[in-house]
């Protein structure tokens, strides 16, 4: 990130999510250390100047400080369940520092409320207090509408004023009234770079990161939130037991200006998600507000029965609810139960992609996605190469997302021009290990059934107990050929299904076929045209990186990545080959040796594709 940025936070909106996010596009030497006003203004306005990534409870006061206003971002949220949120903070903060009988600097304004908030432990007492009413009333939009100066107090002490009694004095001072706050919030939202709302933290993160020019991490972080948000994302204070109507409709009446300048905001919010394109794994619309029929995944719609008791809305002018089971029933008219992801058929890619798998580098989990994105009669998915030679031209030429182990067969079926192709390396000497014992352990099967054909993999009987040592497999001559440099000959060696179509049909696993049709040509040239296959890819994924390429190629797809990575045929110890082996007497420094010397052009591969920089 080149320019200043300056996120206008507000309290208990879940800001520090997306301060974390932010904060990674800038060096530490370049993040304002501080985050409160009093801090704020026992600084050098010099010392203030110099920074470039500014996040805190400063409101516009920060402006008063520097030469002229950065590019602001902000979030903002629902007003009343924001409002609840800040009186059990409140209740938290002041009930430990009360026990504790030490108020230390950073909580020490708010213990003139301790009386307000501590006279019971329901909401119903707090919202008596006229100090705590004052406090909430229309604090977003004050935050954003009210100007404030900071340069007078500079150098200062503030002597335990806070922040609400800071905006109350500017208010009063400048005579805004209530519609004039509000009219000046919304113009602070013209303004802004970005606004996110709290509801829509994934989006939120992912549309500011798209404005400020960086990369959105794939899982969203949680910082800060209620221990039960993780139970139930859909957490409302507003549906909860705790208030009783007449609470409910005081504390509304407090935050009406709030409310007003939040849904002025959600409009814009809604506007800019439309330009960045469809969300992928998330719920966009409250079910009332469904305008078509629309597929759910299973973890969306278990959110779903949480928020509204076990029922899920139907989408009709009447509003009748109905149990899963029954809108499941009716897909083509409500809601439709799908196990993998929130798609319409409005929502399905159109851009055509080929998926170049290669094995055991973690491809399964990108074929999960790609399989939820497109639809299926788009989409060729992973299966046997010889499997797709059976597939008619004509439907070849139609299909938009091809995946599956074919390795440039596939451009003699389709014109590689017409493909956006993507593909994930894994670290060589991992690869390795994991491909062969994957191998042990699924492929005698195989064998058993007859089939290996005869001559073509000579005698693999021994390789394919499973049990034997990595010594003892890589002895065999044919499997150190079989193994060598395998991610350079899947990416470099040219082959032609359709001259293999009219040949006499053989039955035997795509790495025997590439060994073949590798057989004759240099390995320097293999790398060359490795190197040169890897520049037209659209996305170059690592397996150690998972998360980020999945991300990029949803991205290069025009949809927002899940939350959640599907993990498949994932080793359940989750750790590298070298930290799982080491120690063990089969793994020796001889056959770490071997490896390396199997797969230096893998490696030097490896290091070409970072600095392609495509991930």
């Amino acid at each position: 990130m080149k320019s200043k940025l300056y996120f206008l936070h507000i309290h208990k909106v879940g800001g520090n999510s997306l301060v974390k996010v932010l904060r990674k596009g800038y060096g530490e030497n370049e993040i304002l250390p501080v985050g409160l006003w009093r801090e704020i203004i026992a600084l050098p306005r010099e010392e203030i100047m110099r920074y470039r990534f500014f996040s805190g409870h400063f409101g516009t006061g920060l402006y008063s400080l520097l030469k002229e206003e950065p590019p602001t971002v902000t979030l903002l949220r629902d007003p009343f369940e924001r409002a609840v949120s800040q009186i059990l903070y409140w209740q938290r903060i002041t009930a430990k520092n009360v026990q504790k009988r030490v108020w230390n600097q950073g909580v020490l304004s708010l213990k003139k409320l301790a009386p307000a908030i501590l006279t019971g432990s329901d909401l119903e007492e707090a919202l008596s207090s006229p100090l705590v009413r004052a406090y909430l009333q229309d604090y977003q939009a004050r935050s954003l509408g009210i100007p404030l100066n900071l340069e007078p107090w500079l150098g200062k002490d503030p002597q335990g004023v806070n922040f609400h009694e800071l905006l109350s004095d500017q208010e009063k001072g400048q005579d805004l009234s209530r519609v004039r706050v509000v009219a000046l919030a919304k113009e602070r939202i013209d303004k802004c770079l970005a606004v996110g709302l709290t509801e829509r933290m994934g989006d939120s993160i992912r549309l500011f990161c798209k404005r400020v020019g960086t990369h959105p991490p794939f899982l969203t972080p949680m910082e800060n939130s209620h221990p039960l948000r993780a139970k139930r994302p859909f957490l409302s204070y507003r549906e909860g037991k705790n208030l009783s109507q007449e609470s409910i409709k005081t504390l509304d009446e407090l935050v009406a200006g709030d409310l007003e300048v939040y849904q002025y905001a959600r409009q814009k919010f809604e506007k800019e998600m439309v330009s960045l394109g469809r969300t992928f794994s998330s719920f966009p619309l409250e079910p009332r507000e469904a305008p078509r029929p629309v597929v759910v995944s299973l973890y969306a719609a278990t959110r779903l029965q949480e928020k509204y008791e076990g029922l899920l809305y139907r989408v009709g002018h009447r509003g009748w609810k109905e149990t899963a089971e029954e809108v499941s029933s009716r897909w083509n008219k409500w809601f439709w139960i799908k196990r993998e992801t929130l798609l319409t058929e409005f929502h399905a890619p159109r851009i055509p992609l080929y998926f170049f798998h290669i094995h055991k580098t973690g491809g399964m989990s990108l074929s999960k996605i790609l399989k939820a994105l497109y639809r299926k009669e788009d989409r060729i998915g992973f299966r046997d190469w010889q499997q797709l030679l059976k597939i008619p031209q004509e439907q070849l030429e139609k299909c938009l997302c091809f995946d599956g182990h074919f390795a440039t067969g596939l451009y003699s079926l389709r014109d590689e021009r017409d493909l956006r192709s993507v593909t994930f390396l894994r670290d060589p000497f991992e690869r390795t290990v994991s491909n062969l014992r994957f191998w042990q352990y699924t492929i005698p099967e195989g064998v058993q059934k007859g089939i290996r054909p005869a001559g073509m993999l000579k005698d693999l009987s021994a390789l394919l107990t499973a049990g034997l040592s990595l010594r003892e497999a890589l002895e065999d001559p044919f499997i150190v050929d079989l193994f060598r440099n395998y991610q350079t000959r899947m990416l470099g060696t040219p082959i032609d299904f359709k001259q293999i179509q009219e040949k006499e049909k053989v039955k035997y696993p795509f790495p025997f076929l590439l060994l073949e049709q590798s057989r004759g040509i240099s390995e320097e040239e293999l790398f060359e045209r490795a190197k040169e296959r890897l520049r037209k890819m659209a996305v170059i994924g690592f397996t150690e990186e998972m998360g980020e390429g999945v991300a990029q190629v949803c991205r290069l797809l025009g949809v927002a990545p899940p939350e959640i990575l599907p993990e498949e045929n994932i080793n359940a110890a989750r750790k590298s080959v070298r930290e799982r082996y080491r120690g063990r007497e089969e793994f020796s420094g001889e056959v770490e040796e071997i490896i390396d010397n199997i797969t230096v052009y893998d490696r030097r591969l490896y290091q070409y594709a970072k600095a392609l920089g495509k991930h």
